[in-house]
């Protein structure tokens, strides 16, 4: 029995190495890609059409900012398929360099437009279809910056931990008979093409001569990054692991899980204050 995964964001970063690992992998592994430019698809994969079957791989249009698009790209999933084993939410869009008050409305609405609502939209969409087809498991990429916030990426944290938090009553309210696992990636600062082209905007003149300039942005501009092709191999680490027991949070990178442990001492520290008056 083929196994289906249903990956977003499939064209670039670490969907893209994603796909191209399930592909070359030994494995019964069927992909359908959903992507904004599926005419583009498969010439942009670095693996080439002849290292697996043609049946391996199916490409369909997803656009985030575009809610017409949700339901035919999973109908097809189910028309063919009948069923769906892996949801993979590997889209988004933001990251860029700037202070809270510097970054233009247009920026921080398509931020929520995709991150948020977008990203929601179509994984609810996969619940409405197949949630009485025997069960499936959703993975959704999030942030370290959801984790615990980050000066600099402040919008781009704030959708991306909105994101957790309605997942996180999602997955409490879905009935536990249809088998429907959620579980949130806060994936690590990884070389993919979103990081390697994020907008540095301009500084707020209310911060120039602040530690924002002198040591925050040169901070977030010399990140090293390891490559998008580790990090999607590490997240299948972590998703072909994954069973009954595995926590709705989970952390792929090193600075993700110093961000995870920077929270917990925060967590612990505002817990021994509430019991030191209480």
């Amino acid at each position: 029995m083929p196994t289906i995964w249903f990956i977003t964001g499939a064209s670039s970063g670490i969907g893209k190495c994603m796909v191209e690992q399930l592909l070359i992998a030994d494995n019964d592994a069927i992909i359908i890609a959903a992507v904004r430019q599926p005419e583009l698809f498969p010439t942009q994969l670095s693996v080439s059409t002849d290292a697996y079957p043609a049946s391996k791989l199916d490409v369909v249009h997803l656009d985030l900012f575009d809610r017409l698009t949700f339901k035919p790209a999973l109908t097809y999933v189910l028309e063919k398929h009948g069923k769906l084993d892996f949801f993979i939410g590997c889209a988004g869009i933001g990251g860029d360099l700037s202070e809270i008050e510097g970054l233009p409305q247009q920026v921080i609405t398509d931020n929520f437009e995709v991150n948020f609502f977008g990203t929601f939209g179509v994984m609810k969409t996969s619940v409405e279809l197949f949630r009485l087809k025997g069960g499936f498991k959703i993975f959704q990429f999030t942030s370290e910056t959801a984790i615990h916030p980050f000066p600099g990426t402040g919008w781009y944290g704030a959708s991306k931990a909105a994101l957790e938090n309605l997942l996180g009553t999602y997955t409490q309210e879905l009935a536990p008979s249809w088998n429907i696992q959620i579980h949130c990636i806060a994936l690590g600062a990884y070389l993919t093409r979103m990081s390697q082209n994020i907008t540095v905007f301009p500084i707020h003149p209310a911060y120039v001569g602040t530690h924002m300039e002198s040591a925050i942005r040169p901070l977030c501009m010399g990140l090293e990054r390891p490559t998008a092709a580790q990090g999607a191999a590490e997240c299948l680490a972590v998703i072909t692991r994954a069973d009954a027991e595995t926590p709705f949070h989970l952390i792929v990178g090193q600075d993700s899980k110093a961000l995870m442990e920077m929270k917990k001492i925060e967590l612990e520290k505002s817990l021994a204050f509430y019991n030191k008056w209480v």
